[in-house]
């Protein structure tokens, strides 16, 4: 069960929020959110309920134990149990294909549990920060399940520490106007799901359909950057939104990367919430940048190689890796220069560096990444018939996404709010037509899971 379904959004949705409003809002709050989580969690993956129910309680017990003994073994012994099964469940099936595709070998592997990465990462993230006492274990078994298990951030984020988390679900309860930008964010995360993403799937399924050329290859390569950015952002603002209609607040897990001036401003800006538990969980214990050049350097190797494998186990991740670690590396060490450059220059410069990157990401092997690498450097393919398509076909598309990328809309909305005290009513109706609009496509159009649950 997705955020974007018909069958969410008109029976699971309403059902949740209508309970939770007039029955449990005060009384047993966390006690109902947890069994609906739970339910949620079990609807697209009953066979692994149970271990998210094991592993949530073994890590309840274990940092109960390290607080009260205060030996660290029982850390890391939580800590390898977290990486043995998600090496197991990532990784296992893979090098049972290469092994079968070489030796002609049969063999059935258990699926991947939905959202494993995530909450694999809550629960080292939670022994590591009551080991280094940053915060004290949870006493209250109900509590802290409903940290690892809360629906709306299981399958795909944002991650949160438990102090964090603790400090936004006692205070969401406080704001008045949560659940009014709550339903605000889930509809403009809905409409960035099935109209943006689709829109430039179906732009980058069309390039894939043209002779490799320097204009089909950016063109596939801006369209799925822009597909990816709809597609995980739309999911990180329903998440928002389904948690504030809840009383709950989390964070938001992009800040218009898009934008950024450098590359590793948009790792800044990218998947905000991953970012800062490599940060805090590896690069910093590591020595983080405190020690020299040469070990900041390794550091970031090290957080840009788990970072690679975080997403998946084949050479085109790990290159992915390497060139964004490389281009980080050269920023921090011998591009000093590059920010007198002018603000526009450095955002195009950055922007053509990660459409360049995502070639990695979407490719199906080495030989073909390379072929539309070596066709986007290759400027005397320029197929201007192509090209043209792709205007008269998808000019408008790619320019509504392009602008939705920016702040432009919501500065735009924020100064004619505070001009016009009636502006409220107009934008009210302009998020009732968007939505609208988004069930139209997802009556209309094929359904299209989330590209980042596949990570």
């Amino acid at each position: 069960m997705e955020f974007h379904s018909l069958f969410f959004l008109f029976r699971w949705l309403p059902i949740v929020l209508l309970c939770y409003r007039f029955f449990f809002r005060s009384h047993f709050r966390s006690l109902f959110l947890l069994a609906v989580s739970l339910l949620f969690y079990a609807w697209g993956e009953p066979l692994y309920v149970f271990l998210l129910l094991t592993l949530t309680f073994i890590h309840w017990q274990l940092g109960k134990e390290i607080q009260k003994t205060g030996k660290i073994a029982w850390m890391w012994l939580g800590i390898a149990l977290d990486l043995f099964l998600l090496v197991y469940f990532k990784y296992y099936p893979g090098m049972l294909d290469f092994i079968a595709s070489h030796l002609t070998l049969s063999y059935d592997v258990l699926p991947q549990p939905l959202g494993i990465s995530y909450y694999m990462f809550t629960l080292i993230a939670y022994l590591a920060d009551v080991g280094r006492r940053q915060c004290d274990a949870q006493q209250d078994f109900v509590s802290f399940a409903l940290y690892i298990c809360f629906f709306p951030r299981l399958l795909m984020g944002p991650l949160m520490s438990f102090q964090e988390w603790k400090k936004n679900f006692d205070e969401g309860k406080k704001d008045p106007d949560l659940f009014h930008r709550g339903a605000c964010c889930f509809m403009l995360g809905l409409a960035q799901k099935v109209i943006l993403s689709a829109w430039m799937s179906a732009l980058f399924q069309t390039m894939g359909d043209f002779p490799l050329s320097f204009v089909s290859a950016w063109g596939k390569s801006a369209a799925f950057a822009l597909q990816l950015y709809f597609d995980f952002n739309g999911y990180s603002l329903m998440a928002f939104g389904l948690a504030a209609m809840l009383d709950v607040r989390i964070p938001f897990n992009f800040r218009y990367p898009y934008l950024s001036k450098s590359v590793s401003e948009f790792w800044r800006r990218w998947h905000i919430t991953l970012g800062l538990w490599f940060r805090n969980y590896v690069y910093i214990p590591l020595g983080g940048s405190r020690k020299g050049n040469v070990r900041t350097a390794f550091n970031l190797l090290a957080v840009w190689l788990l970072t690679a494998f975080w997403h998946g186990s084949t050479v085109l991740f790990l290159l992915w890796g390497l060139y964004h670690y490389c281009w980080i590396l050269a920023e921090r060490f011998l591009l000093c220069q590059r920010k007198r450059l002018p603000n526009a220059v450095q955002i195009i410069l950055t922007l053509c560096i990660v459409v360049v990157g995502w070639v990695f990401f979407y490719s199906k092997d080495l030989p073909s990444a390379f072929a539309t690498l070596r066709a986007m450097a290759d400027i005397t393919t320029v197929d201007i018939p192509v090209l043209s398509w792709i205007f008269k076909n998808y000019g408008t598309q790619f320019i509504i996404a392009a602008v939705a990328c920016t702040p432009l809309v919501s500065k735009i909305a924020e100064k004619m709010s505070e001009k016009n005290s009636g502006f409220a009513v107009l934008q009210a109706l302009c998020y009732v037509l968007l939505f609208t609009l988004s069930l139209a496509f997802l009556i209309g159009g094929s359904y299209q899971p989330f590209l980042y649950s596949a990570f």
